[in-house]
């Protein structure tokens, strides 16, 4: 057999790079994969420096390991390198470099280089074409076999045997269908072999043997794997055809092809079917690239409206500000997620409240490529938060109202009736013994306690509507200065008997918006404490002052006042505060509290200032219109 044809035959199919080159770096020889991977042509190459093919760093760098290799003879290098392609783009390999200068034959340096798992191996060796073809045979890590028309194996390498896994006394002179099993149950492994065995000799004999293919194995040991092969026919000096085949492990890659289109799918089920919207941007425009349906939905932009806007487009500048922010930690690996919460407007100008999260979609090198945005909705979520905390709050405000009741009727009710069964209690015992002004008395002492009784009972409904919300403002014009008229002219015997002046500041006429009847408990409220804390002899203002656009009620007394604890239980906690008047009246408490309700209800403002012995003003702010 001639080792230059098996020679030329093997480096046209070995996938790997094959270089000749001599001391100084010239290239003698290079193999058709050398051109097809660098896009070369033998005329750019051959006799030419192999510096300019290396990046500038990796040329001076191999230039060094070329002058080690000069002077140590027989030593293999190996080491990472680029080579520059014709089309400038780098192709990476794995070098090995052996030192043969002083061999008696072999006087030149040949370079074998793995670019898909970026391994080469270099040999320094001679031209000679029988030491070339089993340099290539012996190291190259793609299996190789020689069988002839028979389908009889002639020659195999250790790749070969080890991708078979077995020996080369288990192969040579024995036919190449016993390396496999078949594929299918109903198939034996003797008849599948036989029938593999006829179909090898059929297309030896027409030389129908394909060039190259790809295709998945079933190997006698039960494993699957996938090659690619090449074939190549040679000629033996005997005159019988023989074939060459080179096969490449490419199970791995398989799997990861497998892997990726299993990710792909799983990745584009659940782009397309999450309720979450899913946004894929650009890194250095930020412009959307693609939208699922969850988001095309959210945002009510049609899929070709959004990949011409950036995420940013549907948010606040601040909101753009932070996502920069957050996107150039990322970049500069500081953060791996970035989250945020914030407001998007949809196409028709509504607003919902959704959670960003952004991340970097990266390639095999764990360059970023893409960058992927998630987008949750949770205005629901927000909206329930929200209820919860109102039914929470509202919890809590009727658990007061509660203990605020209950310590009512057992106080300021149950006080009354204890004085009532004591006056009634000594009528029926002692009517007959008793003159007729002592039962004027009793019956004296009865009277005011049921009208207190009644007070307190009317307040505390009042009170109890304005609570439940079923008390509501029924906004009508009346003559202000004619209704506190009214309301003082009732109060007229009451005042005559503690001797109370009262004084009216107001124009003749004062016409507002407000609730009648409210009005009308607002100014007897405000009446009754004021004389009920003031002093015998005392005095009580009223005054009414327009400011134009709003008026001012205030009722003044300079009676007994308030200390500042009282002052801000009453202001600041709004806390009910039950005290006794300058002749012992009974009250709840419940009147501030009332007023504080009702004024609300009118868009008011109260405001109390008080000093202890000195009297107290409370004065009303109200809106002249209301809406």
């Amino acid at each position: 057999m001639e080792s230059a044809n098996k020679r030329n035959v093997l480096s046209d199919f070995l996938s790997t790079l094959l270089l000749n080159i001599d001391q100084k770096g010239l290239i003698v020889y290079a193999n058709s994969s050398f051109f097809r991977l660098t896009g070369y042509s033998e005329e750019e190459i051959i006799g030419k420096s192999i510096f300019p093919l290396l990046k500038q760093a990796d040329a001076a760098h191999f230039k060094g390991r070329l002058a080690i290799a000069s002077t140590a003879y027989g030593k293999v290098f190996r080491y990472h390198i680029g080579f520059q392609k014709k089309d400038q783009e780098e192709l990476k390999v794995e070098l090995t470099i052996s030192n043969q200068l002083n061999h008696p034959d072999l006087k030149c340096i040949i370079v074998e280089a793995r670019e898909s798992a970026y391994q080469t191996i270099s040999h320094e060796v001679g031209l000679s074409d029988e030491n070339l073809f089993k340099l290539i045979w012996h190291n190259s890590q793609d299996a190789m076999r020689l069988v002839d028309e028979n389908g009889i194996m002639l020659m195999v390498n250790q790749a070969f045997c080890k991708s078979v896994e077995k020996t080369e006394e288990e192969l040579i002179g024995r036919e190449l269908s016993i390396i496999y099993n078949s594929s299918m149950k109903e198939i034996s492994d003797a008849d599948a072999r036989r029938e593999q065995l006829e179909h090898f000799k059929v297309n030896m004999g027409e030389r129908n043997v394909p060039v190259h293919l790809e295709k998945q194995l079933f190997l006698w040991n039960g494993k699957k794997v996938w090659f690619e092969l090449s074939n190549a026919y040679l000629t033996h000096p005997d005159g019988r055809i023989l074939l060459l085949s080179v096969f490449r492990d490419t199970t791995e890659k398989k799997l990861a092809e497998r892997r990726v289109r299993e990710s792909e799918s799983l990745f584009r089920g659940i782009f397309n079917t999450s309720p979450l919207g899913i946004v894929t941007l650009d890194i250095k425009t930020k412009l959307i690239t693609n939208a699922n349906p969850a988001f095309v939905k959210m945002l009510g932009y049609s899929i070709e409206e959004l990949t011409t806007m950036p995420l940013g487009e549907f948010t606040s500048s601040s909101s753009r500000n932070s996502e920069r922010e957050g996107i150039e930690k990322m970049l500069r690996g500081e953060l791996a997620v970035y989250e945020n919460e914030k407001a998007y407007l949809r196409k028709d100008g509504t607003a919902f409240t959704a959670k960003l999260f952004l991340t970097f979609l990266r390639d095999h090198n764990d360059e970023p490529t893409l960058m992927l945005g998630i987008i949750d909705d949770i205005t629901d979520a927000e909206e329930m938060k929200r209820r919860l905390t109102q039914l929470v709050s509202e919890l809590r405000h009727n658990n007061t109202l509660k203990d605020r009741l209950l310590s009512i009727i057992s106080h300021d009710l149950r006080s009354p009736f204890t004085g009532l069964l004591g006056f009634s209690d000594e009528l029926y015992h002692n009517f007959s013994s008793l003159d007729p002004e002592e039962v004027h008395h009793y019956h004296g002492l009865m009277y005011r306690s049921l009208h207190s009784l009644y007070d307190t009972l009317e307040n505390l409904l009042t009170w109890t509507r304005l609570q439940s919300g079923k008390l509501t403002a029924n906004f009508t014009s009346f003559n202000l200065v004619k209704l506190i008229g009214k309301v003082v002219e009732s109060f007229k015997a009451t005042f005559d008997k503690k001797g109370i002046r009262l004084i009216i500041v107001a124009p003749d006429s004062l016409t507002m918006q407000a609730d009648t009847a409210m009005m009308q408990s607002i100014l007897t409220n405000l009446l009754s404490n004021a004389f009920k804390f003031s002093f015998k002899e005392g005095e009580i203002r009223i005054s009414v002052t327009d400011r134009g656009g709003e008026l001012v009620l205030a009722v003044r007394d300079f009676g007994m006042g308030m200390s500042k604890d009282t002052l801000n239980k009453i202001t600041k906690d709004h806390k009910t505060v039950s005290r006794q008047g300058t002749e012992n009246e009974p009250g709840t408490g419940l009147g501030l509290t009332i007023l504080y309700e009702m004024v609300e209800l009118h868009g008011g403002d109260m405001k109390i200032k008080s000093m202890e012995g000195e009297g107290t003003e409370v004065s009303i702010t109200f809106p002249t219109t209301q809406h």
